[in-house]
């Protein structure tokens, strides 16, 4: 929706005036793979009880080494008058380390902390639109929308119990299965230019700022709570960037890049955080 109307309002300021027929749409495929070192954290507050009657303030948190390699495909074509590239990438599911654990401040001045920290099995897919509706002093700006979402099974593990008064700490071993799920939905503004260096060489770069993204966190424990999820939310702030140089040959175009990302949340009760950065490769069609 945030796109869509960015895109009329941009239709609208624009000059009228009479023009052919538009030519059969032409769509321009890439692929690329990229290997990203990505770090994701979830933090949200509320009351719940660990051995206690009433409610206690407590926060549970989950984070991930969500490094992967990521591999894409992509179309580039026209849509109504504007520049649009569609693209699609995945994640081989991989063993990494993830962490799942949570904070109980009881009245009595103990603080327990109680969860698993170990080795999750964690894959991920996005999909992304982005529209490239007008130019600036040669970059292109315009909007996007995009989806992600991430699977994450634990294992068998340790639950970790750690108190401070008295302190002990105590480890038990489980079964019980517990998958998370992790949804974002982002939208924002996106600019791009390039710049040629020679016959064949040319420089590319990217920014978005994405100020409408929303992280939602599910939690289901079927062996604990059968039929049961629980799910949180965050709204955040993101950025991504990419530079990138390539070579056109015999009719193709391949690329080197580097890419960097992060996402900073609104309140620190309801937290969604990311830091990322990659190197990629790609081949597009001729162009």
């Amino acid at each position: 929706m945030f796109s869509l109307i960015a895109v009329l309002v941009c239709q609208a300021a624009a000059p009228s005036g009479t023009a052919g027929p538009p030519g059969p749409p032409r769509v321009v495929l890439s692929g690329g793979i990229e290997r990203r070192v990505e770090h994701v954290r979830y933090h949200f507050t509320d009351a719940s009880t660990f051995d206690t009657a009433a409610l206690v303030p407590h926060f549970f948190e989950q984070s991930y080494d969500a490094s992967n390699t990521w591999i894409s495909v992509a179309a580039d074509y026209r849509l109504a008058g504007a520049a649009a590239r569609t693209e699609a990438a995945f994640t081989p599911r991989v063993t990494t380390p993830g962490s799942d654990l949570d904070t109980f401040f009881d009245p009595s001045g103990d603080v327990i902390v109680s969860g698993t920290d170990g080795l999750v099995r964690l894959g991920s897919f996005a999909v992304s639109e982005r529209l490239g509706i007008t130019t600036w002093h040669g970059w292109t700006i315009g909007v996007t929308v995009g989806y992600r979402r991430s699977r994450a099974d634990f294992p068998p593990d340790f639950v970790i119990v750690a108190h401070t008064i008295p302190p002990s700490t105590a480890r038990t071993f489980t079964t019980d299965h517990e998958t998370t799920i992790a949804q974002v939905v982002e939208s924002g503004f996106i600019g791009g230019a390039g710049w040629r260096l020679g016959d064949a060489w040319r420089l590319r770069a990217s920014v978005d700022a994405l100020p409408l993204t929303r992280g939602l966190l599910t939690v289901s424990l079927p062996q604990k709570y059968p039929g049961q999820g629980t799910t949180a939310a965050a709204s955040a702030f993101g950025a991504r960037g990419r530079l990138a140089i390539e070579r056109r040959l015999d009719g193709v175009t391949v690329g080197l890049g580097a890419t960097c990302s992060g996402v900073w949340s609104y309140e620190p009760s309801s937290a969604y955080r990311t830091r990322s950065a990659g190197v990629m490769a790609y081949v597009r069609g001729g162009d």
